[in-house]
This record gives structure tokens, C-alpha cells and sequence, in this order.
């Protein structure tokens, strides 16, 4: 049983946080409602960006032929988005600095995601620079990335450190070239990796060619009276499903040994007519040889 608890307060005046000390526990803001939801252009220091950004949509952004014609949100040309207004005249190394208004609570498994767009009349050159910059972050320059172009609107998604802490965040242009560009960002989400609305997933495609092993076994044997030859063929096929096919083919032959081949193939102790018709000639030449030399002798 519990009875008078109660909790003072000792040594310390009430106090409340001032809107200065304010933060978000998470942002998004896609600038669809023409707002810049308390971006800022500012860098944090005394120095002051070369050009403002400014929310623009598809039909009236300043340079039509560089873009972006259409908002990353929802590929719309009345979809707003945070653009360089860079003008005229040019001014050499031009910058741009926006924050979000307020510092962001980070905690674990926290990201931040943005898109971003850039094009110039420049090429191969390099010549322009973003950066996302955090000085309260152990890794101060989160990302960093140097182009002319970047082929339309591009997903960056950075993971936070896993520690807990309250920091600002900076977008940050540096122009090193004095050229018509266009840099643009939409979709600026820091929240949960989980939860954030895009998400690339890449998918990976493998074809598989069906191929063929064959293996041939040949087995011999021969004797003096036959050969016999067997000869086996085994084809495997890797397939799906796997499918083996065996076949076997035998052959057997028969020959004659060579020193057989002009040997009759049965005997006889008789001579035949031919013989019988010499012997009876070879005989009456000898007796009229005989004769001959009887008489003449």
C-alpha cells in the first residue's frame, strides 16, 4: 500500500526550451505546397551563399532548357521542388547553403534521403560540386559528389551513426565553373531507414545456358579365333531438372585367323581329277623316254 508520494523539485527554477533549442524527431518535405517547410539558405557561419534557394515547379523554373522539367515527387510539371536560382551576372566560384531549420534527434537506424538534380552547359569538367555537411556528426562531409550532369533527378540515401545525438544538417553548392547550371533537390526525408518512402531495390537477372558433357568409354578385347568390341556412350545433359541418358550399344564381330586364310576348310587324303590326269601323263612320258632309249641304244 503506497500513500502521500510526491516529487519536488530542489534546487532548480522551472524552465522551458526556448524555440531556438526546438528539434525534429524526423522531416520530410517534398515542396509540392510551394513552401520551403523552414529551409533556410544558410550555412551556419557568417558567410553568405552566392545564390538563394528558391521553390520552383517544371513550368516555371528559370532555364526551361536545363530543367528539371518535372518534380522528382511525382513526375509532374506543377510539383515543386528547391532550386539554385543561379543569375546573372556570374560570379566566380558561386555557393549555396541551405539547412533545415532545426537541428534533427538521430538515434539508431536513422537515414537521411534526398533527391537531386544537375545540368550545365559544361562537359567533362566537373565542374560542380554537392556536398551534404553535418559538423555534429563524427563524419562530418556525409557525401560528396562532383558532376556536370547527373542524367535527371538521382536518389541519394545516407545511414547515420548509431549514436544518439542532435545535429544540423547542410546542403552545400559549389560552382567552380562560370556556366548556366541548374542544381536542384526534392524529397529531403531524415527518418527511420525503414519508413523511408523510396526505396531502390536491385534485382539481379541470371540466365543459365543449358550445357552438354559427353563421355565416351571404349573397351576392347581380341583372341586368336574372335574380337569382340564394346563401346558404351554415356551423355549427361545439365538441365533443370537434371536429366542423365545412358546408352550402351555392343557390338560383337567375328574373324578368321590370319594363318588360316588360304587353308581349305576340310581335308581329303584323294587328289582330285586335275592330279589324277598329271600322274597319268608324268607316266606314259616316261615309258616313251625309256622306249626311245631301248631302241636307239
Amino acid at each position: 500500500m503506497l500513500d502521500n508520494i510526491e516529487i519536488i523539485s530542489c534546487d532548480y527554477p522551472p524552465s522551458e526550451l526556448s524555440p531556438i533549442e526546438t528539434s525534429f524527431l524526423s522531416f520530410s518535405c517534398n515542396f509540392d505546397d510551394m513552401s520551403q517547410c523552414g529551409i533556410r539558405n544558410d550555412d551556419g557561419s557568417s558567410f553568405s551563399p552566392s545564390y538563394n534557394f528558391s521553390v520552383y515547379t517544371g513550368d516555371t523554373v528559370p532555364k526551361s532548357d536545363l530543367g528539371p522539367r518535372r518534380d522528382h515527387t511525382n513526375n509532374s510539371t506543377v510539383g515543386g521542388f528547391l532550386y539554385w536560382n543561379q543569375r546573372l551576372p556570374f560570379v566566380p566560384r558561386a555557393t549555396g547553403f541551405i539547412d533545415l531549420g532545426k537541428p534533427i534527434e538521430q538515434n539508431s537506424g536513422m537515414c537521411i534521403q534526398f533527391a537531386y538534380y544537375v545540368k550545365s552547359l559544361m562537359i567533362n569538367k566537373n565542374g560542380t560540386t554537392l556536398s551534404l555537411f553535418a559538423p555534429d556528426n563524427p563524419t562530418q562531409w556525409l557525401w560528396r559528389r562532383s558532376l556536370d550532369d547527373s542524367q535527371g533527378w538521382q536518389i541519394v540515401t545516407i545511414t547515420l551513426s548509431n549514436s544518439v545525438r542532435k545535429g544540423k544538417f547542410y546542403f552545400i553548392v559549389n560552382q567552380q565553373v562560370n556556366t548556366d547550371i541548374s542544381v536542384a533537390f526534392d524529397d529531403i526525408t531524415a527518418q527511420q531507414c525503414a519508413t523511408l518512402p523510396f526505396i531502390s531495390t536491385t534485382t539481379t537477372s541470371t540466365t543459365t545456358v543449358p550445357t552438354t558433357t559427353t563421355t565416351s568409354t571404349t573397351i576392347s578385347s581380341t583372341t586368336f579365333s574372335s574380337s569382340s568390341t564394346s563401346t558404351t556412350i554415356i551423355s549427361t545433359e545439365s538441365q533443370t531438372p537434371s536429366t542423365t541418358i545412358i546408352t550402351t550399344r555392343t557390338t560383337t564381330t567375328k574373324s578368321i585367323p590370319t594363318s588360316a586364310t588360304n587353308t581349305p576348310t576340310s581335308s581329303t587324303s584323294q587328289p582330285n581329277i586335275a592330279q589324277r590326269q598329271y600322274n597319268s601323263i608324268n607316266i606314259w612320258s616316261q615309258l616313251i623316254i625309256v622306249l626311245c632309249l631301248y631302241i636307239f641304244c
